[in-house]
């Protein structure tokens, strides 16, 4: 399961000047992952009828130098094990 923050900005510079982790419950997780197979059960059935005229898109995974901004970032504000593999 994927951990997500809070973050209070600045009302000036909009940078971050603290965070909080986010509580999740298991009702939330289980949205999301009916969220994900609607989805994919959505971009099967138009594929399988509208082959030819089907646009479906995937997000590519970023890449090395963006997670290593990402985990200087992370680092710079105190903030510890956040897992970009599958970002």
């Amino acid at each position: 399961m994927n951990r997500e923050f809070n973050f209070s900005l600045d009302k000036e510079t909009r940078l971050p000047q603290s965070y909080q982790e986010a509580s999740k419950i298991q009702s939330k997780h289980l949205v999301e992952e009916y969220m994900l197979l609607a989805n994919i059960l959505v971009a099967e059935y138009i594929y399988e009828f509208c082959k030819d005229k089907t646009l479906l898109r995937c997000h590519n995974d970023i890449s090395l130098e963006k997670k290593e901004k990402l985990y200087a970032f992370f680092e710079k504000i105190g903030i510890s094990g956040i897992d970009l593999t599958s970002a």
